[in-house]
C-alpha cells in the first residue's frame, strides 16, 4: 500500500513538472532558475534586471552575453522568449536559444529543450528527442529531468517502456 501511494505521488509530481507547474518566484517565471550559480558581474547585472522585472535591460544585457557564447545568458533568452518577457512570446525562438545553451551542456537548457520537444512548443513533437535531452540533464542531476525521464520510461514514450528504469529515475529525483 505504501509503495503504491509513493508511486502515485511521484507520478503526480512528474505530471506536474511535465505540465510546467513549478514554484516560480516574482520577477518572471524563470527568476529562480536564473538566480542559481550566477558567477560573473555582467550576468549578475542581467539577472538582477530580470528579477526586478526590467526586461528591456535584461534582454539587452543577456543578448550581449549570449552573442559571446554564455550558455546561461542563452538559456535566459530562451526563458524570456518562451514567456514573452521583454519580447513577443515566440516558442520557436525560445527553442533555438535553449538549443544553443543545451549544446554547451547547460542542464536546465537541456531540460527545457526536452520539454519543448515533448510538447511540440516551437518545434515538432518528438518523444525520442525529448528523452535524449531529458537524459542529458538527468545525468547531470537535474531533478525535473529525472522525473520527466522516469515518466517517459513509465509510459514508453520515446523509449522502451521499462518500469524498473522509471522507478530508478523517480527515486533519483525524489532523493534530491
Amino acid at each position: 500500500m505504501f509503495g503504491r501511494t509513493v508511486t502515485t505521488i511521484v507520478i503526480a509530481a512528474g505530471l506536474a513538472a511535465l505540465a510546467g507547474c513549478g514554484g516560480e518566484r516574482a520577477g518572471g517565471p524563470g527568476a529562480a532558475e536564473l538566480a542559481a550559480g550566477v558567477d560573473t558581474p555582467g550576468l549578475r547585472s542581467a539577472v538582477t534586471a530580470y528579477t526586478e522585472g526590467d526586461y528591456e535591460t535584461a534582454m539587452r544585457q543577456f543578448s550581449a552575453l549570449a552573442d559571446g557564447g554564455d550558455a546561461k545568458a542563452q538559456f535566459a533568452l530562451g526563458l524570456m522568449h518562451e514567456n514573452g518577457e521583454g519580447v513577443e512570446a515566440d516558442a520557436a525562438a525560445a527553442a533555438g536559444w535553449y538549443r544553443r545553451s543545451a549544446e554547451q551542456d547547460y542542464a536546465r537548457a537541456q531540460y527545457k529543450l526536452g520539454a519543448m520537444h515533448y510538447f511540440g512548443r516551437g518545434i515538432d513533437v518528438d518523444y525520442g528527442e525529448a528523452a535524449r535531452w531529458y537524459r542529458m540533464a538527468a545525468d547531470q542531476g537535474d531533478a525535473d529531468a529525472q522525473t520527466d525521464l522516469g515518466y517517459m520510461y513509465d509510459q514508453g514514450k520515446g523509449v522502451l517502456q521499462e518500469r524498473a528504469e522509471a522507478a530508478r529515475w523517480y527515486r533519483l529525483a525524489a532523493d534530491q
